[in-house]
């Protein structure tokens, strides 16, 4: 990867240092200090020096390119599908010191920096992320989702549907959904109106589906379906909203979380250790955190993406033993020890 370092002496040298000293406190799950000590002739405090000169958009183009590589890889191998089915969704992480900017979100008495990612779903070795921003509390969901759209070419023609939780349910994001033609599912908010229609749905467990007309507080109005079933155990409702879906399955789908759940308790089981109040620097310790899941969908459909070097010459993926996120990590600690995978 082309690390976005502004220019100096030894450019090529620091950023080598950098990237080896990030990604093995992602490896180790520990913090830079501890990582420098390890793989970097540079302390810890000098790593962060040149990591506090990288700007979120730099970042953002680097890791969306090696994102982009997997998956069109994986689409050449015909692990993943066209057209996609993807999932838009939000990470909250928390924070706990003093400083406040724009990145960082209050709710109530907490306080946390938030994410927006979007992934494929429903390929058969789980969900590969294609991208992530950070959240500015100036940001608007339907600005972000316009922003994502534009960055990936995203058209009706390559999107088979799109999943998004009820943080995206508002008139505005469904406007845009519909301009851009692209068919969703969006967890709904159980408002008074919906709760009006829940009281004539059947407690039967299946889909009840009906017409439903969102209305904003502006007055904005838009035509949607509106889905829900009741669900014995939990003693409540599923309710979401659709528009220009092809099956029914795709609810019973997005009802189960479509795999990106799974993906977000890898990702906080790989998070680098740290206290920084640098917005950037916290995204990119995410995006690095987000590479190596990607590099484990990868091989777990027995691929091996171009900007990954195998630590040996053996054979990586044809092993007796299962490919496992553990094992995606110590390959990634024998490559950055110059050792072979034990």
């Amino acid at each position: 990867m082309d690390f976005p370092h502004k220019g100096q002496r030894k450019r090529g040298e620091t950023k080598e240092e950098v990237k080896k000293t990030v990604m093995g406190a992602v490896v180790e799950q520990t913090s830079i200090e501890q990582s420098a000590e390890q793989f970097s002739t540079k302390d810890g405090d000098t790593i962060r020096y040149h990591l506090n000169k990288l700007d979120i958009n730099g970042i953002s183009e680097v890791f969306i390119s090696s994102f982009q590589q997997c998956g069109e890889l994986l689409k050449r191998k015909k692990k993943i599908k066209s057209p996609l089915i993807l999932a838009v969704d939000t990470m909250d992480i928390r924070y706990y010191g003093k400083r406040r900017d724009e990145y960082i979100h209050q709710y109530k008495n907490e306080w946390f920096y938030r994410y927006i990612t979007v992934s494929t779903v429903k390929s058969p070795y789980g969900a590969l992320p294609l991208g992530a921003f950070p959240v500015s509390t100036f940001d608007s969901k339907e600005g972000l989702l316009e922003s994502l759209f534009n960055k990936f070419s995203l058209k009706n023609r390559n999107i088979k549907v799109l999943y998004a939780d009820r943080g995206f349910y508002s008139v505005e994001v469904v406007k845009l959904l519909q301009a851009y033609t692209i068919p969703f599912v969006i967890g709904a908010r159980k408002n008074k109106k919906i709760r009006s229609y829940l009281e004539n749905f059947p407690k039967t467990g299946k889909i009840t589906s009906v017409p439903y007309t969102m209305k904003s507080v502006q007055g904005e109005t838009t035509e949607v379906m509106l889905h829900a079933y009741w669900l014995p155990k939990r003693k409540d409702w599923f309710v979401c909203i659709s528009w220009h879906i092809s099956s029914e399955q795709q609810i019973y789908d997005y009802c189960h979380r479509w795999g990106i759940e799974t993906s977000y308790r890898l990702l906080k089981s790989i998070s680098v250790s740290t206290t920084t109040n640098n917005a950037t620097v916290r995204f990119l310790y995410l995006c690095f955190s987000l590479l190596v899941l990607a590099l484990y969908v990868c091989f777990r459909s027995s691929v091996i993406p171009p900007f990954f070097t195998p630590p040996s010459n053996k054979p990586l993926l044809k092993r007796s033993r299962p490919v496992t996120l553990y094992f995606t990590l110590r390959c990634l600690r024998s490559s950055l020890y110059g050792g072979e995978i034990v």
